[in-house]
């Protein structure tokens, strides 16, 4: 028996249909969040694939997790959940990924602290990182919306709850093994 791990391309399908035909058995699936491949790969095999993402996957299915958000909720007395602000927080969090890949503790704190940094805490942030650490009375935080902070406690807690499931060990182990296979 071949061990295989498969990188999605657009013949999924095909592919592993394929390997199925050859006597194939692959363990890893790399490829975006697609429901439907990953539907199909439960349909078709019978054993265990784990799934993996790239970073580029991983902030695309981050971005369409947080417009689906602001267009699905109502954050009364909120800031709103708009695009420069989805956009501050994906690039947050792709800060957060690429220093870290090596180290699944600080891509967990880092990715922890996205959050409550937008809201103007900043006990979690790191020295290095930190425009707020490095000068605290000369801070904006210019990339969100009028400079300002991000408000409101139903906000908050619906993007904590978000992001604290980008900060496991299982997403810092698909973030990182992933980039050994990516081209």
């Amino acid at each position: 028996m071949i061990l295989a791990h498969i990188i999605k391309r657009d013949s999924s399908f095909k592919l592993i249909s394929l390997l199925r035909r050859s006597n194939v058995k692959f363990s890893i699936y790399t490829g975006d969040d697609n429901l439907t491949t990953e539907s199909h790969l439960k349909q078709k095999v019978p054993y265990g694939v784990e799934k993996w993402s790239d970073t580029a996957h991983i902030k695309r299915s981050l971005t369409t997790r947080l417009h689906k958000l602001s267009q699905r909720s109502n954050f009364p007395n909120s800031s709103v959940l708009s695009q420069k602000v989805i956009s501050y927080l994906v690039k947050s969090f792709t800060y957060c990924i690429a220093p870290n890949k090596v180290d699944a503790t600080n891509m967990k704190s880092a990715i922890q602290s996205i959050v409550p940094h937008a809201f103007g805490d900043h006990t979690g942030c790191k020295e290095t990182l930190s425009q707020y650490k490095k000068d605290p009375s000369h801070y904006c935080p210019v990339d969100l919306p009028y400079g300002k902070d991000l408000r409101g406690e139903s906000l908050q807690s619906a993007l904590k709850s978000l992001f604290d499931e980008y900060s496991t060990d299982i997403c810092h182990k698909q973030t990182c093994n992933c980039s050994k296979f990516s081209t």
